[in-house]
């Protein structure tokens, strides 16, 4: 397998940039990021401009919106599929828990109404949510909802056509059995790759989780996935999903909450079957790893950690090098990611190049913040 180099590169802003926030979310369409919600104060939402920043020009703007615009929120999701977005959910300022479902052309500046109530996941927030091209499918998974946390995984068919007599549903996924370690939680990641949904690490409201699994979309059925740590064989001893350390260095993820995780294929790696020169990796960035004792009006300790879950090997691993061009997003938590390609503006541009965008969260000293970052991955030549 060629190791893999990773590039930090800090995005300067032009004018117009909109103000520091957390528990946001944000989604690429081209060569243009889209950022929707979140808070500069703890628990009080920011405002429902859709803000849009060209990742060529680096130039940020308001997006005209019509039609069913959604109220301001916190701890929301958005995914894009096409040139659509997809907002799930989230809290407003009278603590509702939010079962909105949205879709917002990126063309037209329409907001449009999809689902609400019964017809609708129940309201959470903090939970998370994943595009799923290939199957044009979206899913959320997990999340705080009025009277606790979830665990549930539900799927949309975003590709249904609205002409039809019923129009897209919602529909419940499978849950983990009784006897499953993937119990309720909030800030968990979520990822699709190898034909599978993956549910990463999150906060079970007592502490931080460190557990991985896996929800098999052929045969609908979970399995938590037992992943050795970069240079282990097999899982190892013990609980394998525990952080670690050697030397000082901690070779695969502590357990954490509120970071990033996208799925990335990098071409150029060794391929996981005959038929590829492709491989996916499962990003892992940042987060919480310690929770305040003020809860969400505090900022707990959180990590700068970068991580690579190899999906075809089931390995951790750690880029082969790591470059900061211009400085590095640092620690921090309750922030969006959202995946890049080669063809995206803000992508280095020559084939074999993928990577993620980070935009704003909050720092361990409480500070809402307001950079842009890319992750650039490549294989090594």
């Amino acid at each position: 397998m060629a190791p893999i180099e990773a590039t930090w590169r800090e995005i300067t802003q032009r004018e117009g940039e909109p103000k520091a926030r957390s528990s946001h979310a944000i989604a690429v369409v081209g060569d243009k990021m889209f950022v929707f919600g979140g808070e500069f104060e703890p628990r009080v939402p920011i405002g429902n401009d859709m803000h849009v920043m060209d990742l060529t020009s680096r130039q940020w703007s308001i997006a005209a919106a019509s039609g069913d615009v959604p109220s301001p929120r916190v701890g929301i999701t958005m995914v894009a599929l096409g040139s659509t977005i997809y907002v799930f959910g989230g809290r407003d300022a009278d603590k509702n828990e939010l079962s909105d479902f949205y879709s917002f052309d990126t063309v037209t500046g329409e907001w449009r109404l999809l689902t609400t109530g019964e017809k609708s996941p129940p309201g959470r927030s903090y939970h998370t949510m994943a595009a799923d091209p290939q199957r044009s499918q979206i899913y959320i998974f997990g999340g705080c909802g009025t009277e606790g946390r979830f665990n549930d995984l539900w799927a949309y068919p975003a590709a249904a056509s609205t002409g039809e007599a019923s129009p897209p549903a919602w529909r419940q996924l499978p849950s983990p059995p009784p006897s499953s370690a993937c119990v309720p939680r909030g800030g968990p990641g979520l990822a699709v790759a190898g034909d599978a949904v993956w549910v990463l690490f999150g906060f079970s409201g007592e502490h931080e989780l460190g557990d991985v699994h896996r929800f098999d979309l052929g045969r609908e059925t979970w399995e938590e996935v037992l992943l050795p740590a970069a240079g282990e064989e097999g899982a190892g001893k013990g609980d394998a999903n525990k952080g670690d350390e050697e030397g000082g260095d901690v070779v695969k993820p502590i357990p954490r909450s509120v970071f990033g995780a996208v799925t990335v294929v990098l071409p150029g790696t060794e391929p996981a079957s005959k038929e590829s020169s492709y491989k996916e990796y499962i990003v892992v960035y940042g987060g919480e790893v310690d929770p305040s004792d003020q809860g969400h009006l505090g900022a707990g300790k959180f990590s700068s950690d970068l991580f690579l879950l190899d999906v075809a090997e089931r390995k951790w691993l750690r880029p082969a090098s790591l470059v900061s061009s211009g400085g590095d997003p640092g620690a921090r938590g309750w922030f969006p990611v959202a995946p890049l390609s080669a063809a995206d503006g803000a992508a280095e541009g020559s084939q074999g190049f993928a990577g993620m965008v980070v935009y704003g969260g909050n720092s361990e000293s409480n500070d809402r913040l307001d950079d842009v970052y890319v992750l650039n991955l490549k294989a090594a030549a």
